[in-house]
């Protein structure tokens, strides 16, 4: 359970600890560094971790506070790197008028894989997964937004994010 976070710092979720973790090592002369993060919930045995969109480390959590009894939790620690990736939806959102789903990689990972995901209502649009989509007439009044999926070569991490709806208008 060990993932890159957005800080440059390795992130593990310590099993036996009921805690997060993470490590920077500087290089081959420098000190490695540790930093602990406890998880408030007692009998915790966190099992995973991933960095998010948001720069954040989501890890789950599995709670067991007596025999017999097993909870399963995620949470989350935030790195203070902020978003790291942003998606938009740019063009006049009328039907017949062509939207882009763009985005913003703003950590700088080398993105080796890119996805597409148009949405209306927050719903999947079947068969819609082109960076550009164009609404039709029965699209009027709804809100159309696009999702986004960044696979990173150096890091083995996807991450999504679904941009602001727009209003296709009347």
């Amino acid at each position: 359970a060990i993932t890159p976070g957005p800080d440059n710092s390795m992130w593990i979720a310590e099993f036996g600890s009921g805690a997060l973790a993470s490590f920077d090592v500087p290089g081959v002369k420098g000190t490695m560094s540790i930093k602990q993060y406890p998880i408030p919930t007692g009998s915790s045995l966190p099992t995973s971790a991933a960095t998010g969109a948001d720069g954040s480390v989501w890890f789950t959590n599995i709670v067991n506070p007596a025999p017999g009894t097993t909870t399963l939790q995620v949470g989350r620690v935030g790195t203070g790197v902020g978003a790291l990736v942003s998606a938009r939806v740019s063009g006049a959102p009328k039907a017949g008028s062509p939207l882009t789903c763009t985005y913003v990689n703003n950590h700088g990972w080398r993105i080796v894989k890119t996805r597409y995901q148009w949405l209306r209502g927050g719903t999947a649009i079947a068969n819609q997964t082109a960076k550009k989509f164009t609404p039709r007439a029965g699209d009027k009044g709804a809100k159309v937004s696009c999702r986004v999926s960044l696979t990173f070569s150096t890091v083995l991490n996807q991450i999504g994010t679904t941009s602001p709806a727009v209003s296709v208008q009347r």
